[in-house]
């Protein structure tokens, strides 16, 4: 589908990050991590208003050249990501990509976020509504969850361990009179 919002989950694996810090110059960064690719057998599209600059392997780049362009195939050819939340003043990262993670992304209270990353909290709730039947059941394999801490940039990602249908803790936010989708949580990725 194009015009999604592509999203792609910083590795876990040191080795696969590479960061580049801004010199003073405008966008110093962003040419040290382009120069890194390069070197690398590594080819690039272009910037657009996310955060993320696909790469592939490979002498030519194929894909489209702006994020918002790529479809599902698309994405799954990216095999680096140049990420950067100021390109112009800040710092880059180069991702290696981890293939074949689908992320499933949820916007938590702070409260619930919190106990969640504390580790008080090992699963997260959802109504049964049509709305969560259809994006949780829709025949898509998830392999991750991504919690984000309400509408800010803190976000944490876990293994998705399943998904089951009962009654779950009153005290970590289920409704005590209904059943709802629980979704388990795996080991932390990030």
């Amino acid at each position: 589908m194009r015009g999604k919002l592509w999203n792609f989950i910083r590795p876990a694996d040191p080795k696969k990050v590479m960061r580049f810090e801004n010199t003073g110059e405008d966008f110093s960064a962003m040419y040290q991590a382009q120069h890194w690719l390069h070197e690398n057998g590594y080819r690039y599209g272009s910037s657009d208003w996310s955060h993320y600059i696909p790469a592939m392997k490979g002498e030519r780049y194929t894909l489209p050249q702006k994020l918002y362009n790529f479809d599902r195939e698309d994405y799954d050819q990216v095999s680096a990501v140049m990420y950067s939340l100021d390109y112009r003043n800040g710092w880059v990262e180069v991702w290696l990509v981890e293939q074949g993670m689908t992320v499933l992304d949820l916007v938590l209270t702070y409260k619930w976020y919190d106990m969640i990353e504390s580790g008080e909290k090992r699963e997260e709730y959802r109504a049964i509504t049509p709305y969560w039947r259809k994006r949780i059941q829709s025949g898509k394999r998830y392999t991750h969850v991504r919690f984000h801490r309400g509408y800010t940039a803190k976000s944490m990602v876990f293994r998705f361990d399943g998904l089951r249908i009962g009654n779950g803790n009153t005290q970590w936010g289920a409704p005590a009179d209904r059943d709802v989708f629980i979704i388990s949580l795996g080991e932390r990725y990030k």
